[in-house]
């Protein structure tokens, strides 16, 4: 295996990690003693995780590539971008515990693919807050 491949088989094992530690830290907000920082660290490790992913995903020869990864980030009109990335991320772990039949290996691999757009929205969605953050801590002094 290509060391290309071993860290997108590593980024994608943290991000669908990051995304089930963020799920988990969400619904544990409603238990007595709950930590609200918890989730927000879960946001920021699920958005970290995704830009290690995308990063992971660019890195890859480009015939391993997902379906429209050379097209530009999708910014506009994306409701949530960690929504999205948690549903594909869900969508991955489904097709891989699915039942088999003919189309399962294709729909996870169309899973997969998602996910890896997923995250790179969801990266250039997290450096455009970061950016319009930053200039308004600049407005303000």
């Amino acid at each position: 295996m290509s060391r290309a491949l071993e860290d997108y088989a590593v980024a994608r094992g943290e991000a669908i990690a990051s995304v089930l530690e963020m799920l988990t830290a969400e619904h544990q907000l409603a238990s007595p003693g709950s930590d609200v920082l918890a989730a927000t660290g879960g946001d920021c490790e699920m958005d970290a995780a995704a830009a290690r992913l995308a990063e992971a995903v660019d890195d890859l020869p480009v015939d391993r590539w997902p379906a429209g990864w050379g097209k530009p980030a999708v910014l506009a009109g994306v409701p949530s971008a960690r929504d999205r990335f948690t549903r594909s991320v869900l969508r991955v772990l489904s097709a891989r515990y699915a039942e088999e039949s003919a189309d399962a290996a294709a729909e996870s691999e169309y899973a997969d693919e998602q996910m890896a757009l997923a995250a790179r929205n969801l990266a250039a969605d997290a450096e455009a807050r970061k950016a319009a953050s930053a200039s308004e801590r600049g407005r303000l002094l």
